[in-house]
């Protein structure tokens, strides 16, 4: 399989962090040697145990001498980037995709059968999308372990489902998942009718597609031979730096292993082959060499057809007639991580490992330092006394302007399809009555986590991030905005929430204190929730008899009357403890539950 090519290659470059601009965000492009990227379908039969039991296909290549072949039902739509399986009973086939691009579409017709998919990002786009209108079982007969997986390789990758397929998948390690390690404890179908998900397990937190590198230096006598990082090049650009070259040949793959299980030699009779272009720098902390991220303009690494080698500049360091291999005084090991952080917002690295003993996967935690002067690359070592259950995956190691900038991950669903989102909080868990309205406002991106990736639901929320949310609600356009202040006396210019502000006050939402202040740092009650809800809705007429029903009616502010009124009447509010409580701070959770109920009345969609 050509995804072995990619294998090999994220450990000839041992750090591997392609940039994603380098590729096409969509679509599958003509193979390119310089950008060594190679987009294919391809399918093979596995027996009852999911062993490989022959019978190839290849649907789709981009490589132009790619020799294709079809199973009957299996087409591919290159101009629309959609593959087609029509009745396609075919149990035994397993689909492995490479670098398809995210607008890659999966149409099915008919009933389809068969083992499972995996869909590999590298970098260049890793998300699948099912159409049609019939059904397709994935893993009915248990063949392999899991149904549909997306190993998302430093893509922003997604699944998601049209409302007139049906999509079955079954697992025993899991059904259908975004991620990046392939553990989880669902062993359930998850079936998918009219774009409805009939049953949607908890997503294991550490399936993630977030990595980072890590490195620990080693000692050298710790191995059993010298780690070769490439052999020595000379580059005229750059006289002075470290530079390796690997040498690939893609001849290889057609190669079976020698009798004693050594790597092949390359195809002598294939003669393309890419040299593999790193720049090293030294790290005098750690006294080893770490690949310079800033070289080859940020790309990290190049890739230089063996032909044009020597025209750009490059030559092999020689030493008898022979190149010199490139080896570490002190050679470091490289590692993807998950990125995770604790409730303080503490860095730590989860890496998943299995027990054979036990048959059972375990996670270890490391503790993570960014290695000063070296962007992206950061030292771990290993902490026994953190447990990988309290820690909370998270997108980014930046902190975000916006303090309630979303951070971890889970499914979603909202009734139009199933669409992975990428939102979860280790605070809210199924059971909690907010829990849905959490989940349904952060999915529609209305309200939001902490940068700690929590969801706070119980903390109070102050007036200044109501009106950022009721912004995002609205859809407004704050760039008008920048730099007002809606003449309040204690909005600050360049505040995060100014904007928000400035726009609540022109559209008439918002008023502000006497006093010329909107009060930033106060928290807002449930009463001027209602009452900027009930501007924002227009001032409709309502009968305030519906407060009756309330003892603490009469608690309710003058300003407020009509606006919980209303309020009550519409079932957005339904009381606390058979109380209005109108003075009580709203808490987020509570914030999530009103939201949600409007939305859900299309109260929104004005």
């Amino acid at each position: 399989m050509k995804k072995t090519l990619a294998i090999i290659l994220s450990l000839v470059m041992v750090f591997a962090l392609l940039p994603v601009s380098a590729f096409a965000e969509n679509g599958p492009k003509p193979y390119n040697p310089e950008d060594f990227v190679t987009a294919y379908i391809s399918a093979y039969e596995v027996d009852s145990e999911g062993n490989y039991a022959g019978i190839d296909y290849y649907i789709f290549d981009t490589d132009p001498e790619a020799e294709l072949n079809e199973p009957e039902g299996v087409r591919y739509e290159p101009e629309t980037n959609t593959l087609y399986l029509d009745n396609l009973e075919y149990p035994e086939l397993v689909f492995e995709t490479n670098g398809m691009g995210d607008d890659f579409t999966v149409y099915v017709t008919g009933v389809c059968s068969i083992a499972n998919m995996k869909i590999w990002g590298d970098g260049y786009g890793g998300s699948i999308r099912f159409e049609g209108s019939g059904t397709l079982e994935v893993n009915k007969d248990g063949y392999v372990s899991y149904g549909i997986l997306v190993e998302a390789e430093n893509s922003e990758s997604a699944i998601s489902f049209g409302k007139t397929v049906n999509v079955i998948a079954y697992g025993e390690e899991f059904t259908v998942g975004v991620v990046e390690t392939t553990v989880s404890n669902a062993g359930k179908a998850i079936v998918f009718e009219n774009g409805e998900a009939h049953e949607v397990r908890t997503v294991n937190p550490y399936e993630q597609d977030v990595q980072i590198f890590g490195f620990s230096p080693i000692d050298p006598e710790e191995l059993d031979e010298p780690q070769s990082y490439g052999m020595l090049v000379n580059y005229a650009d750059d006289p002075d730096g470290i530079y390796t070259a690997t040498v690939l040949d893609f001849g290889f793959l057609d190669i079976e292993p020698d009798d004693d299980n050594t790597e092949p030699e390359p195809d002598s009779d294939d003669d393309t082959a890419v040299y593999i272009i790193v720049k090293y720098a030294y790290c005098e902390e750690y006294n080893t060499y770490i690949p310079d991220f800033s070289a080859f303009d940020g790309d990290g690494l190049a890739f230089v057809l063996e032909d044009s080698f020597e025209e750009e500049g490059f030559s092999f360091v020689l030493e008898d007639g022979e190149p010199v291999e490139f080896i570490n005084e002190n050679p470091i090991l490289m590692n993807y991580y998950t990125l995770a952080a604790d409730a303080d917002g503490n860095l730590y690295g989860i890496l998943e490992n299995y027990d054979e003993e036990l048959e059972e996967f375990y996670y270890e935690v490391y503790n993570i330092t960014e290695v000063e002067g070296f962007e992206h690359v950061y030292y771990t070592e290993l902490n026994s006394e953190i447990n990988a259950e309290e820690l909370s995956i998270v997108t980014q190691i930046v902190e975000p302007e916006d303090p309630e900038e979303p951070a971890l991950y889970d499914y979603f669903i909202n009734e139009d399809e199933f669409v992975y989102t990428g939102l979860n909080f280790p605070d809210v868990v199924d059971g909690n009555w907010y829990y849905d309205a959490a989940m349904y406002c952060a999915g529609k991106g209305f309200i939001t986590g902490y940068k700690n990736g929590k969801f706070g639901a119980a903390d109070a929320l102050q007036r200044q991030d109501f009106v950022v949310i009721l912004a995002r609600i609205a859809g407004a356009d704050l760039s008008a905005y920048e730099g007002q202040t809606g003449g309040l006396k204690d909005v600050a210019e360049n505040a995060y929430y100014a904007p928000a502000v400035a726009w609540a006050v022109d559209s008439g939402i918002i008023n502000g204190y006497q006093n010329g202040n909107f009060g930033v740092g106060d928290k807002i009650t449930r009463e001027q929730v209602a009452t900027i809800f009930y501007r924002f809705m227009g001032s409709p007429d309502v009968d305030l008899g519906v407060l009756d029903a309330f003892n603490d009616n009469s608690k309710v502010s003058s300003f407020a009357k009509e606006a919980m009124a209303w309020a009550v009447a519409n079932g957005i509010i339904t009381g606390k403890n058979g109380k209005l409580a109108p003075t009580d701070s709203a808490s987020r959770a509570e914030i999530a539950t009103i939201v949600m109920r409007m939305d859900l009345k299309d109260m929104f969609a004005l």
